[in-house]
């Protein structure tokens, strides 16, 4: 390396080894090193999930629950479906206010059953849905428009509802999807849903046909999706539920 770097400077610098804009190569070279290092921004990221986790970990391990937490201090219960679909579930079945009405007196029920654990109403609305069509790009599946997204976390808004937005990946997958219910993500009632039943990508064939499922590594991406999401924004701890529908 010595020699090779002593030839280089013999041909192009001048006998006496100052470069002719005035700089030296000792120069040259310390101000290279004074350069920042790139930073690592992705590294960084999952070094502070890190570091989230781990605390959040220490916190239960002495109190039992984050601060603003939902579980365990509370008990879920929540109607489901799409607001725009009467086949899917009761959100989509009634008009909304006899639901609601419904829904008060289920509520009622549960409390009753067990007054020790406050109950936390919920709507669970699929959001992304899996359909019989392959659709433009062939992944069998539909999302809710912008409109009917911010109509079902205003219903949960006006009836102190939290609202899972629930995805059914059809063909394509959670990496592909997930990311367009970020923006709805950051609202602090917003929880997330993934349904495996409707994961068709590694049965290769359209919704329906099949009963789907989801890799542990699917499972681990969408937690740290929603963990990112709540670290980024300051939110409070956020669930994150895998649903699938009974068969006989």
């Amino acid at each position: 390396m010595a020699a090779t770097l002593s030839l280089f400077s013999l041909s192009v610098l001048p006998s006496c080894g100052t470069r002719s804009d005035g700089e030296t190569p000792a120069a040259k070279a310390s101000v290279e090193a004074a350069k920042p290092a790139p930073i690592d921004t992705m590294a960084l990221k999952v070094a502070a999930m890190r570091r989230d986790s781990l605390k959040a970990d220490s916190i239960v391990k002495a109190n039992g629950q984050l601060p603003g937490a939902i579980l365990p201090g509370k008990r879920i219960v929540a109607f489901y479906g799409n607001i725009r679909a009467k086949g899917m579930g009761i959100l989509g079945r009634e008009p909304k206010d006899q639901m609601f009405r419904k829904f008060d007196k289920v509520i009622a029920e549960w409390q009753a059953a067990d007054p020790s654990i406050p109950v936390q109403p919920a709507i669970h609305n699929v959001t992304i849905t899996a359909q019989a069509a392959p659709g433009k790009d062939g992944k069998y599946r539909l999302m809710n428009s912008k409109a009917t997204i911010e109509e079902v976390i205003q219903w949960g808004k006006e009836h102190n509802c939290i609202v899972f937005l629930d995805v059914q990946v059809g063909l394509s997958n959670l990496e592909n999807e997930l990311h367009k219910l970020e923006p709805y993500l950051k609202d602090p009632i917003v929880h997330m849903g993934i349904d495996p039943e409707f994961a068709m990508e590694t049965k290769g064939v359209k919704p329906g046909r099949k009963i789907g499922t989801f890799d542990a590594k699917d499972v681990n991406y969408a937690v740290k999706f929603l963990a990112r999401i709540v670290s980024e924004n300051n939110l409070p701890p956020r669930c994150s539920l895998c649903t699938a529908s009974p068969r006989a």
